[in-house]
């Protein structure tokens, strides 16, 4: 195994590390996603820092550092962009929409959470629809549209039972009993 290849094999273990971390200990998923970003840059690999990018937005998101997670987030698009990796922009757009969504900027929150939804509709990534469609129903919850929240997050529960994510459709479950 080259050099590089080993570093990057590491890239990923801080990645996975970070992530298995963030319940937790949400710092050291922090740390480590910054190691795996300094590494990943060290190597110049596009996608390695647009995923350690991502990481790190998520991260600085649950530690309600939101203007650094939009930051970063908008980083790992402009990479991902770069490789016209869509998976990797939607990614991006769901962490800027969630963003928006938690610091009440509802409309913003909306628009970068339907750009995710469409490029997960097309690579049928139902798990990462799901988890969309539950938040688009947040938002609209949060500005009293029912008729809305209740079509997102009856699709939500939907996508979750076809691809048997028990976890997901709970989730769901739960919303729906405090908005209706």
């Amino acid at each position: 195994m080259t050099t590089n290849n080993k570093l990057k094999y590491h890239i990923d273990v801080l990645l996975q590390d970070a992530y298995a971390t963030r319940i937790n200990n949400v710092p050291e998923s922090i740390n480590l996603a910054e190691k795996a970003l300094k590494i990943s840059k060290e190597v110049k690999d596009k996608a390695l820092i647009g995923k350690s990018l991502n990481q790190l937005s998520l991260y600085y998101m649950i530690s309600s550092h939101f203007e650094k997670s939009t930051l970063v987030s908008k980083e790992a698009i402009n990479y991902f962009e770069a490789l016209n990796d869509q998976q990797g922009i939607a990614d991006a757009n769901y962490n800027i929409g969630s963003i928006y969504y938690k610091t009440t900027n509802y409309h913003l929150g909306l628009a970068h959470l339907v750009e995710a939804l469409k490029i997960y509709r097309e690579f049928k990534d139902y798990h990462k629809q799901s988890k969309v469609e539950k938040a688009v129903g947040t938002i609209y919850g949060y500005i009293c549209d029912d008729s809305n929240a209740f079509s997102s997050f009856k699709r939500a529960i939907k996508i979750a039972r076809k691809v048997n994510d028990k976890n997901a459709e709970s989730n769901v479950l739960t919303l729906c009993q405090d908005y209706f």
